[in-house]
C-alpha cells in the first residue's frame, strides 16, 4: 500500500469518526445554541459488529453452500469429459505413424481439444467467482442490515463494521497457499479500542441462527481443476 492509498483510507476513517463524535466545524457551533457536547455524546451509543465474520458464516450456510457446490460439480464434470476425450486422443496418436495422413488429422482435433479445455476452465474460474461475488455481496447486505437492525433494538445509535481492536493478526507462513491478507485486515479493523460489552457481533449471530454447527463442513477455497493437457501429445519411436 503506498503513501496515498494509505492516507486516504486512514483520512476517511478519521473523518468518520469526527463526524460521528458530533464535530460541527471550526468554532463549534453548537457551543453557540447552548448544546454541550457532554450533552450530545449522552445521547450516543456507539457499538461494533465483524460484519465480514458473519458474512463468512454465512457464506457456509446450505444457501450458498449447495448451490456452489452443485456448480463447481457441474463444471468439474464439463472439463473431466474434455480431459479424457484428450487422453483418449493421445492415446491414438501415439500408436499412429507421424508421417500419416490419420495422424495429421487427429493431431489438429487433439490441438483444437486441447485449446477448447484451456477456454473451458478459464470460463469455469470466471463462473464460480461471478457467482462466488453475488454471493459474497448479498450475504454483506443481509449481515449488515441485521447488525443494524439489532444494534437499533439494543439502543445504539452507530455500529461500526470492525474485527474485534483486541483480535491479533495472524503473522504470514513461508510458503502458504492461505496466507492472510495482512492489508485488508489492517483495513478491517476501524477500532483500536472499545469495551467488549458494546460489541453486538455475538448477539447478531444469534439473529441469524448462525450459532448452530451446520451439517456438512465449509465449502472449500480452491475448487480442484483438471490438469491441463500436454501441448504436442507424445509419440512412440519407431521400431
Amino acid at each position: 500500500m503506498n503513501m496515498k492509498e494509505r492516507a486516504a483510507i486512514y483520512g476517511g476513517i478519521a473523518v468518520a469518526i469526527v463526524l460521528a463524535a458530533g464535530y460541527r466545524g471550526p468554532g463549534n457551533l453548537a457551543a453557540a445554541s447552548g448544546e454541550t457536547p457532554a450533552v450530545r455524546s449522552a445521547d450516543m451509543k456507539i457499538g461494533s459488529c465483524d460484519v465480514l465474520a458473519i458474512t463468512d458464516k454465512l457464506l457456509t450456510t446450505d444457501k450458498y453452500a449447495s448451490v456452489m457446490n452443485a456448480l463447481r460439480t457441474t463444471l468439474d464434470g464439463q472439463l473431466q469429459a474434455l480431459e479424457d476425450e484428450i487422453k483418449g486422443l493421445t492415446v491414438k496418436l501415439q500408436a499412429l505413424p507421424q508421417d500419416g495422413a490419420e495422424f495429421k488429422a487427429g493431431y489438429a482435433v487433439y490441438q483444437q481439444k486441447g485449446q477448447e479445455f484451456q477456454n473451458r476452465r478459464q470460463q469455469n474460474e470466471s463462473a464460480l467467482r461471478d457467482q462466488s461475488t453475488k454471493f459474497l455481496s448479498e450475504a454483506y447486505n443481509i449481515a449488515s442490515a441485521t447488525a443494524d437492525s439489532v444494534g437499533a433494538k439494543l439502543g445504539y445509535t452507530h455500529i461500526f463494521a470492525s474485527r474485534p481492536p483486541g483480535k491479533k493478526i495472524e503473522a504470514p507462513v513461508a510458503n502458504s497457499p492461505n496466507q492472510p491478507n495482512v492489508q485488508f485486515e489492517l483495513i478491517i479493523r476501524t477500532l483500536v479500542k472499545a469495551p467488549d460489552a458494546t460489541d453486538i457481533t455475538a448477539e447478531v449471530i444469534k439473529e441469524l441462527k448462525l450459532d448452530v454447527a451446520p451439517a456438512a463442513g465449509p465449502t472449500p477455497a480452491t475448487p480442484p481443476v483438471p490438469a491441463v493437457p500436454v501441448a504436442e501429445p507424445k509419440t512412440p519411436e519407431k521400431k
